[in-house]
Order: structure tokens, then sequence, then C-alpha cells
């Protein structure tokens, strides 16, 4: 039994120690992830991004995500990050820092939410028309 017991205990500490530090799974989340799933599925290779202003015009110089930054000062684009690997990016513009988007605090996410439809349109109207 006492092998069975240490058994346990080496299995519950890999467990602990490969768990998530972040559980990324709200209704953003899942929004930002099923629109890269659906970007790199269509084998979608080529940088675009737009300012968080054009997403949303009539809130174009609001705070976003709680920020002392309006939305003309973010974009969000669709960034070749490494390698091959291409992720929607949150960028701050006065800053020049970017981030993966899914990794930003929840209120930026929750607050690009609603955009990313508009943002895959943009997309689309973009490269259907070349």
């Amino acid at each position: 039994m006492n092998k069975l017991t240490d058994l346990q205990n080496q299995i519950s500490k890999i467990m602990d120690d490969n768990k998530p530090t972040i559980i990324l799974n709200d209704k953003a989340d899942r929004a930002i992830r099923e629109l890269e799933k659906e970007l790199t599925q269509a084998s979608f290779k080529e940088d675009f991004s737009l300012l968080i202003s054009q997403l949303d015009e009539e809130r174009a110089t609001e705070s976003f995500g709680g920020s002392g930054f309006t939305r003309e000062q973010y974009s969000i684009g669709w960034k070749c990050i490494e390698g091959d690997n291409f992720r929607l990016v949150l960028t701050n513009i006065p800053h020049n820092n970017s981030k993966i988007l899914i990794k930003t605090p929840s209120q930026f996410k929750e607050d690009i939410q609603s955009l990313l439809p508009i943002f895959a349109q943009k997309i689309i109207q973009k490269y259907s028309n070349q």
C-alpha cells in the first residue's frame, strides 16, 4: 500500500506542477479562441491590424479596457508572433506594447469581445476584394 500512496503523491505533484496558472474559459476567452481557430483553419497568414476606434467609431475617444488610454490609442491585430504562429494581439500604440489578446487582463478582453466579429468582417472585406 505504501507504493500506491507514493505513486498517488507523485501523480498529484506532477498534476500540480503542470496545471495552468490562469484558467482562460470565460465568454471573452472562448470568443478569442474561436476567432483564432477560424483564422488558423483558414490558413490566413497575413499581418492585419486595425485601431479599436475603427471598429467602434462612436466610442473612439472613450477609455479602452478601463485604462487611461482611448480606443484610438489601441489596435487589435492578427500577427506573426513566433516562427509561423499567428495570434490575435492587442497593442498600446503610445507605448508600442503588444500582448497576445487572450493573455491580457479580463477588462480588455470583455471590452473587445463584441468587436471581434467586426474585426473578422474587416479581414474578410479586405482580402475578398483582392
